[in-house]
């Protein structure tokens, strides 16, 4: 269940990773990494997965796959394999609020015209990771992406949906769009 609890989290994961990056750097300094396994760990019912972070590699810093490789070794092992879908389910939701949280504080700077509400900006970003895929380049480094025809279908449908729901006014509307897809 720990696998498929990261699996299913992964892209989540790696949001909040390259949130906590600094401009142009692929890796997270481990001081910053440890909160972020810290919240991860309460999350799990398992407190103090962060203390081993300081002697993992010798560097300073992590990239996305050594501290992915962390996470399955130190945090989420540790996890009980009697764990229903429904626990798992929480657990997965818990994990995307917490990498939301960090998220969205790289993307909705004081100066940006966000014009979502905070929790459809969320159902958004979720949708999103569970659409996209990991990729990882030629060098390792990984990042989540989402194929322009999945966003095309995904768009579609909302259009549809929405079309289906009321008239379609001349401006779309995205609230409307994250009505009908609860």
């Amino acid at each position: 269940m720990a696998n498929t609890l990261l699996e299913f989290s992964r892209n989540s994961i790696w949001q909040g990773f390259f949130a906590l990056t600094d401009k142009d750097c692929l890796q997270v300094p481990k001081s910053r990494l440890k909160v972020f396994i810290s919240s991860i760990g309460t999350l799990l019912d398992n407190k103090g997965v962060e203390n081993g972070i300081n002697d993992f590699r010798s560097s300073s810093a992590l990239n996305f796959s050594e501290f992915e490789y962390y996470l399955t070794r130190e945090v989420f092992s540790s996890m009980s394999e009697e764990l229903s879908r429904s626990d798992l389910s929480v657990l997965e939701r818990r994990i995307d609020d917490l990498c939301w949280t960090l998220t969205k504080s790289k993307i909705n700077s004081p100066n940006s015209d966000f014009i979502l509400d905070q929790e459809s900006a969320f159902k958004l970003f979720r949708i999103f990771c569970l659409l996209a895929d990991l990729v990882r380049d030629e060098d390792g480094n990984a990042q989540v992406l989402l194929s322009a025809e999945e966003v095309d279908l995904v768009f579609n449908k909302i259009i549809f949906g929405v079309s289906k729901k009321g008239s379609m006014k001349e401006d779309f509307e995205i609230w409307i769009a994250m009505a009908v897809i609860d």
